[in-house]
């Protein structure tokens, strides 16, 4: 066991592996709890379906796959913030709509198209231990900006989640700030999604962050606690996916759900 968990540390993919699912999982650990406060707990699972959509039309064109991704998803997310404000549909309908049409659409077109071929699994459930330098720096590029942004925004943020029509009252623009919390969501989702896979990239903004607020009483605990609770989990995941030849998106996710029942037990 121990010869085989310092072999675990001497490939190189598989130290692509834990630093781009570390920042991967920090940015959305930073995104998790202010999206579950607000109510929009499934917005990462509607995305990552958006995304699945997205990243097929970018393989059919063979053209910037990522970033068309990237793009449809971030265009998505501000359609869901601004059907989800208007009359008769709140939140979870839009993402519910929005999530099941872009899903279909993408199973379509992978049937209707013809000498292209698609490994639909890694889609669904991610190839973390196939990462790259692309993907480090994407991952790394996106825990920067999102700490650096809820950073300044920290108390904004605070305020819009905690009484959007008073902080309106008192000057804030509450609609910019909503905006740039579905724009940073759905890029992460969108860089997430070609490393956990479509099904799975939800659990880094859910888990972590509903772990942390069983166990902290402030905003700010809340946040470090998810960063904990995400980063220990995706290193346990792939060490057990290392050690036990499992599915590696699939093994962080569960590594995820056995810290939230542990975190569940220790409120009570």
């Amino acid at each position: 066991m121990n010869a085989a968990i310092l072999d675990f540390f001497s490939y190189s993919f598989i130290l692509y592996a834990l630093g781009t699912g570390i920042c991967l999982g920090v940015a959305c650990a930073f995104l998790g709890p202010f999206l579950i406060l607000k109510n929009l707990s499934l917005i990462g699972d509607g995305l990552s379906h958006v995304a699945f959509f997205a990243m097929t039309v970018g393989l059919l064109l063979e053209k910037f796959p990522l970033l068309i991704t990237i793009v449809v998803v971030v265009i998505s997310s501000l359609f869901i913030l601004k059907i989800s404000e208007g009359d008769g549909v709140d939140g979870d309908s839009a993402i519910g709509m929005i999530s099941s049409t872009a899903l279909a659409l993408g199973v379509i077109l992978i049937s209707l198209s013809k000498g292209f071929s698609v490994d639909v699994f890694s889609f669904l459930f991610g190839s973390i231990l196939f990462t790259g330098n692309e993907e480090l720096l994407l991952s790394f590029l996106c825990a920067l900006f999102t700490i650096c942004w809820v950073y300044h925004y920290y108390y904004d943020l605070l305020s819009t989640i905690y009484d959007e029509e008073y902080a309106a009252s008192q000057g804030l623009d509450t609609e910019k700030i909503k905006k740039m919390l579905f724009i940073l969501t759905g890029a992460v989702i969108a860089v997430g999604m070609r490393i956990i896979g479509a099904l799975l990239v939800s659990a880094l903004i859910v888990f972590p962050a509903v772990s942390a607020l069983q166990v902290s009483k402030t905003l700010k605990g809340t946040i470090a606690a998810a960063c904990i609770f995400s980063s220990v989990s995706i290193f346990i995941g792939i060490l057990g996916s290392y050690l036990l030849n499992l599915p590696t998106g699939a093994s962080i996710v569960a590594a995820n759900a056995l810290f939230f029942l542990l975190a569940l037990s220790l409120k009570k």
